[in-house]
């Protein structure tokens, strides 16, 4: 019985061993970066001028689908039919035109880490020095009515010889990812704009790979399967004798 305790105290001694120094090679996740841009040129498919949400568009082996919660309220426009310049934003964007302040949804079929695009605040250049309307872009996981993972402000620059204000905004979760998010002007005061454009979004993320079962634990496992085998049954075998010995007496 000694004898069998010593195996698998050894045992057990040295599979720890061996997972302690290998444990942090074995359940490293390698990540694959990709990225993509949408900018409602390329696709597919093919978007044509005053084409309203809902819709795909796919880049780069990520599909993103764009809606609104209020309906078919934004749509493709370019420069000749909004009658605009806007020098940031390239041929076809996306244009608000309700009468409300409505939110902008965008799911992709990837997780991602990080977004980034061009945007304009429909609203004109006050005399009171009024910086632009803010806009916001908050992620989330599969649906927005969960806790958001993150989420970033900004406001554009006013042009110079430009019919709107236009700016980038960035959001990064770090390690944490998204395939949802949610781009809406606030409210912030009556001078506030309530239309936005989007354009040239830019998505980056990773794919995770599991590793395979690591060949380093074959030997550890059987190990310790054998030496407990052994242990309980000699154990078994040590209380059958004595129950026995003890009816005997």
């Amino acid at each position: 019985m000694q004898i069998a305790k010593r195996i698998l105290i050894s045992t057990v001694f040295s599979a720890m061993l061996i997972l302690g120094t290998s444990g942090a090679i074995a359940f490293t996740q390698a990540a694959t970066p990709f990225s993509a841009s949408f900018t409602f040129d390329t696709g597919p498919p093919s978007l044509s001028n005053g084409q309203n949400i809902p819709f795909n568009q796919t880049a780069s082996d990520v599909t993103a689908y764009f809606s609104s919660p209020a309906g078919s309220t934004f749509s493709i426009q370019t420069d000749s039919t909004t009658q605009s310049t806007l020098s940031q934003l390239t041929g076809k964007y996306l244009y608000h035109h309700g009468p409300y302040r409505d939110s902008l949804e965008i799911r992709f079929s990837q997780y991602l880490n990080n977004i980034t695009f061009s945007f304009a605040t429909i609203e004109s250049h006050t005399a009171t020095g009024d910086e632009p309307s803010n806009i916001t872009v908050t992620a989330y996981a599969n649906s927005s009515t969960t806790t958001p993972i993150g989420s970033a402000k900004a406001h554009a620059q006013w042009p110079s010889g430009d019919t709107f204000p236009q700016g980038n905004i960035t959001l990064s979760t770090g390690n944490t990812q998204f395939n949802l998010v949610r781009i809406e002007v606030p409210y912030e005061s009556p001078r506030n704009a309530k239309d936005i454009i989007i354009d040239n979004i830019i998505v980056t993320g990773a794919d995770f790979i599991i590793p395979e079962f690591p060949s380093w634990l074959i030997l550890p496992i059987p190990m310790l399967a054998a030496t407990l085998a052994l242990f309980l049954g000699r154990k078994k075998t040590e209380n059958s004798q004595t129950r026995h010995s003890f009816c005997h007496n």
